[in-house]
């Protein structure tokens, strides 16, 4: 059908798609502007479009307002087209807060799910926020690869819900090596009991995500997920509170007759503290290296490097043995810098041969 054939206010039928509306305006290059059974306007071919009825329409036909500019007399010229008047958009359906006292204290959860579940470690991963309660909470997602803080989520998770936060690359876990939200709760439309501002702190092991079985069965996806508890039963999951008042007045209480006062220990001999051994072979650390690059792997190694030195971070005249391999040195190398910058005190040294052959390097933490 010819654009000349269509004026504004026909009832017309879709074509190439079921429905019906009416047309709103007649834009240049046969453009139809038609506003469908739902309120929204809807760009069309002439072609993809047939009048049902002439000027009896869904809604009363617009009037097109008179402009007191020259008609164009040549029969050429184009035809007028008419203002587009406001839409007028379908309003959303309310959904009311649930009022169950349960859930009126607050539980979440941090989620991370493969895209596809069949090819992990070779496909992107997603982060959810679950809120599990009655509050809506405001949210504020940051990464850090051990320097700075990133914002990469900032905003709403509404009650009783989950909220998509991110999406990245498995090359992308380095730069999530520390992850920190931030949580506020309160309630838009409705009076609230007032909560504590929540913060969660978590170490990302990124070997974790190539393995298949740490994605979980749980209460909140149909897919299996990594799971780190935010808040529970209005408790910071990592949050260990200490009674200072308490603390203070058994400081301070006064020792009594019956108070003995026990003798000094004989102090022993310290015992040397075995050695740690750990082997950074890539096929140790994850079960597939399908869609890793060189840079990926090297980051999952030093990865494992940072997270050994933190656990024993404490432990003087702890020695750890890092199994790198001969190779190119590549790893080595960044093994000894990661270590020099971070650990500046620590002692290294080439590993025993005879116990760990070539391509083994010591640590020594002080």
């Amino acid at each position: 059908m010819s654009h000349k054939d269509i004026k504004v206010g026909d009832n017309v039928r879709f074509l190439n798609a079921t429905g019906s509306g009416v047309v709103k305006a007649i834009r240049s290059g046969g453009i139809i502007e038609v506003e469908d059974e739902t309120g929204f306007d809807i760009p069309v071919l002439a072609s993809e479009i047939v009048v049902v009825t002439p000027g009896s329409g869904i809604v009363p036909k617009p009037e097109i307002p008179r402009r007191n500019t020259p008609q164009p007399t040549s029969a050429s010229a184009p035809m007028a087209v008419a203002p587009e008047p406001e839409k007028q958009r379908p309003a959303t359906p309310k959904v009311d807060r649930p009022t169950d006292p349960a859930h009126e204290v607050i539980n979440a959860v941090l989620a991370y799910l493969p895209s596809n579940p069949e090819a992990v470690g070779d496909c992107d991963y997603e982060a959810y926020i679950v809120n599990d309660s009655n509050y809506d909470l405001h949210a504020h997602y940051m990464i850090s690869d051990g320097g700075d803080w990133r914002v990469m989520f900032s905003g709403v998770v509404p009650f009783d819900s989950s909220t998509f936060i991110e999406a990245f690359p498995p090359s992308g876990l380095a730069a999530r090596n520390r992850v920190k939200v931030q949580l506020l709760a309160f309630k838009s439309d409705a009076p609230f009991v007032a909560k504590p501002a929540y913060e969660a702190n978590f170490r990302i092991t990124g070997m974790r995500f190539f393995k298949t079985n740490a994605f979980v069965p749980n209460d909140y996806f149909d897919d299996g997920a990594i799971i780190f508890p935010l808040i529970e039963d209005d408790k910071p999951v990592q949050s260990k509170k200490i009674d200072a008042q308490r603390l203070e007045q058994e400081m301070m209480m006064p020792k009594t007759k019956g108070d003995t006062i026990p003798t000094k220990p004989k102090a022993k001999e310290p015992k040397q503290p075995r050695v740690i051994v750990e082997d950074l072979h890539i096929h140790e650390l994850v079960d597939s290296t399908a869609g890793l690059d060189n840079k990926a792997m090297l980051d999952i190694q030093l990865e494992h490097v940072r997270n050994v030195m933190h656990r024993h971070r404490n432990e003087k005249k702890r020695r750890i043995v890092f199994i790198h391999g001969k190779g190119e040195g590549v790893l080595r190398k960044a093994v000894m810098d990661l270590i020099k910058k971070e650990y500046p005190k620590a002692l290294m040294q080439d590993a025993s041969f005879q116990e760990y052959g070539f391509g083994a390097t010591e640590v020594i933490i002080y």
